[in-house]
C-alpha cells in the first residue's frame, strides 16, 4: 500500500545496482547458435517493454523487430543506415536496413534461430540510444477537429 493524495503519482524506483540486469542497452550480444531457441511470448514482451518504439511483426512467417524512421530525403535516410550499422557491427550483429521512399525501416532477428533472440531485443535498445535528431523528422501531432 502506499499512503498519498488520490491524484499522487506512484512510480516504482528499481534499486540502485539492479539496473544493469534490467536495461537492455548496458548488455552485450552474445553468440547464437542454432542450437539456441528463441525467445518464448512472456520474455518477448518483457523486453519490448523496454523498446516501446520497436513492434513486433511477423514477416515470412517468422517475428522480427521492427521501427520506421522518417527522413527528409533519401541521403538522410543512408546516413541513418549508416550510424545503426555501426552499431551492429560493434555488436557482432546484422540488421536489415531498408530504405523506403524519404524514410528507413529497419528489421531485425536471430536468423540462427529462426526468430526473435534477447540480442535483438539488446542491438534495439542500444540503437534506441543512436542520435539520429539531426537527420529523422519528428511526427507531426495529429489533430482532430469536433
Amino acid at each position: 500500500k502506499s499512503i498519498g493524495e488520490a491524484d499522487t503519482e506512484h512510480m516504482n524506483k528499481i534499486p540502485e545496482g539492479m539496473e544493469e540486469f534490467t536495461s537492455l542497452h548496458t548488455r552485450s550480444c552474445v553468440a547464437v547458435t542454432p542450437d539456441d531457441a528463441p525467445c518464448d511470448e512472456k520474455q518477448a514482451l518483457v523486453y519490448q517493454k523496454q523498446v516501446m518504439d520497436w513492434k513486433i511483426r511477423v514477416v515470412d512467417g517468422r517475428e522480427v523487430l521492427r521501427r520506421e524512421f522518417r527522413t527528409e530525403d533519401a541521403a538522410k535516410a543512408e546516413e541513418v543506415v549508416t550510424r545503426f550499422t555501426s552499431v551492429a557491427e560493434a555488436e557482432g550483429q546484422t540488421l536489415d536496413a531498408f530504405v523506403e521512399g524519404p524514410g528507413v525501416r529497419v528489421e531485425l532477428r536471430s536468423k540462427a534461430v529462426a526468430g526473435l533472440h534477447a540480442n535483438d531485443f539488446v542491438l534495439a535498445a542500444k540503437l534506441d540510444r543512436v542520435d539520429v535528431t539531426d537527420v529523422v523528422v519528428k511526427k507531426k501531432p495529429q489533430t482532430f477537429l469536433i
